[in-house]
């Protein structure tokens, strides 16, 4: 039972990748928040699909996800989060270690998230890809060696956004694919309430 939250951890830490599903299965829906998983092609791991509103501007949205040295205040089991680089005002990239309960080994990835902004759009995207090589493996430590995630997001009123978030990714080591798929839906539900949460009070 200790090795569920592994899963939910590593899941959200990557804000990430569209994947063209056909079928995708609700598994949690909790404060207009619906979280659904679906198998991709040559994977045995799910994708996950997360679907809410948010009542904020694109302005706050967009300040909360580029201070990544933020995340560990609303994210996941995010133990520590360090900005390694701001290639652009809308670019950060940055590394993450997830706490993991003993003896589950502690993962860790390094993150590129850019905001895809069109202001005279009402819809823009935000995608996310792991950079697994840009830093060197420290030992004890096991990093995610795929993530690719895809935000897009509607503004459908002054301060409300609709938001559709697709994610993928391959958390390492030894964790099973059944494990997994089982605990996917728990990270997505407790990291975006925390995130409403943050920008709607």
């Amino acid at each position: 039972m200790l090795k569920f939250s592994v899963l939910s951890s590593v899941f959200i830490l990557l804000a990430l990748g569209a994947y063209a599903q056909e079928r995708w299965e609700l598994r949690k829906e909790e404060d207009s928040i619906r979280v659904y998983t679906s198998f991709t092609e040559g994977s045995k791991v799910k994708a996950i699909r997360a679907e809410f509103t948010l009542r904020a501007s694109r302005q706050d949205l967009f300040r909360e996800l580029l201070q990544a040295e933020r995340y560990t205040e609303w994210q996941y089991n995010a133990e520590v989060c360090t900005v390694l680089d701001k290639p652009s005002p809308m670019e950060v990239t940055y590394h993450a270690l997830v706490s993991t309960p003993w003896p589950v080994a502690t993962r860790d990835l390094v993150v590129h998230l850019k905001i895809n902004d069109r202001p005279d759009q009402d819809e823009f995207t935000i995608e996310t890809s792991g950079r697994p090589n840009l830093l060197p493996v420290k030992p004890g430590i096991v990093r995610v060696p795929l993530s690719n995630g895809f935000w897009k997001v509607k503004q459908v009123g002054p301060k409300m956004l609709r938001i559709i978030f697709t994610m993928h990714i391959d958390p390492g080591g030894l964790v099973p694919a059944w494990l997994v798929n089982f605990t996917v839906a728990q990270a997505p539900l407790f990291t975006f309430k925390n995130l409403k949460d943050r920008l709607e009070r």
